[in-house]
């Protein structure tokens, strides 16, 4: 009988110890100035800050692993591979004139992460709100496209490509659209907007706007009218009709050829005060919605031009 309860005892030990081993998780912390996006195969990309350490679940510290790395360079995207070996717990990823390379000495490398890492950071990013889960987001711009946000929870945020936003915003779990716009980069002229969909988890902590998330433009020919249904004289400017003034009741026509649905443009005019004003109106153009008209209404919206 002792035999057996000894070995069932070392048994026991052997499967708390494998245990451990694979599930020991691989901490992550990068020197200097980029943000650097780390790939490991089948896992959930993870994205990483100066100085910061984020660890990756499921990922046992005793394979060696080849792991991808995305980072900016000169505003560029540029791509990387280091190996972790097998046994190492940690890696301290340093940016060199090389590019990015595993600084950890072995000592510090092989020590298993500690249970009040950051794996535990989104539970302590999310809050509960009048009953509402909330989570402290920034926007990342994987994309080659600079792009601002003129609604919703990231009113104001204006990123270029491979950036992140500075500000950190409580959003709501659950299903969150709201509209980015951007620049054409057919023409470099035309200002386009999409409406970005995303459900919110709690372990949230960053949300990517993607290449394919500025989806591919309907485009066509058409004729395009404006009317001014206001009081005031304006010109439009930093839109596809820049350059053309309209008294009240006055209208102008511009044939095109544009990618079809949400369009922005831009107006300005002397208020009664004297002084000059901006307003912005957005409106869904396709061949069947081929006719702007500026109304009343779209001055409310107006903001003061600082000379």
């Amino acid at each position: 009988m002792k035999t057996t309860a000894l070995t069932i005892v070392i048994l026991i030990g052997i499967m708390v110890a494998n245990f451990m081993t694979a599930t020991a998780q691989v901490q992550f912390t990068i020197k200097g100035t980029s943000l650097v996006q780390i790939n490991v195969p089948g896992q959930k990309p993870v994205l990483v800050r100066p100085g910061e350490t984020k660890t990756i679940g499921d990922f046992s510290c005793d394979k060696e692993v080849e792991i991808s790395i995305t980072y900016i360079e000169n505003n560029a995207r540029k791509d990387t591979k280091v190996k972790k070996p097998a046994g190492q717990c940690r890696m301290d990823l340093e940016k060199t004139s090389g590019g990015i390379i595993n600084n950890a000495t072995a000592s510090a490398a092989n020590k298993p992460p500690s249970s009040t890492s950051s794996a535990s950071a989104p539970a302590a990013n999310a809050a509960n709100t009048n009953g509402v889960n909330q989570v402290k987001i920034r926007l990342l711009n994987s994309s080659g496209k600079a792009f601002s946000v003129p609604a919703g929870p990231f009113t104001g945020v204006a990123i270029n490509p491979f950036d992140t936003s500075n500000m950190l915003v409580s959003v709501p779990t659950g299903v969150l659209n709201f509209p980015i716009v951007f620049i054409d980069t057919a023409d470099n002229k035309q200002i386009r907007q999409v409406v970005i969909t995303r459900i919110i988890t709690q372990d949230m902590d960053i949300l990517e706007i993607k290449e394919d998330d500025f989806g591919i433009a309907v485009r066509g020919k058409l004729k395009l009218y404006a009317f001014n249904e206001t009081d005031v004289k304006f010109v439009f400017t930093n839109s596809i009709f820049s350059g053309y003034s309209l008294s009240p009741g006055g209208r102008c026509m511009k044939k095109l050829d544009l990618a079809y649905g949400f369009q922005n443009f831009v107006i300005e005019f002397y208020g009664s005060d004297g002084l000059k004003y901006r307003a912005n109106i957005e409106a869904i153009i396709t061949p069947q919605d081929n006719v702007v008209r500026i109304t009343k209404d779209h001055l409310k919206t107006k903001y003061l031009v600082l000379q």
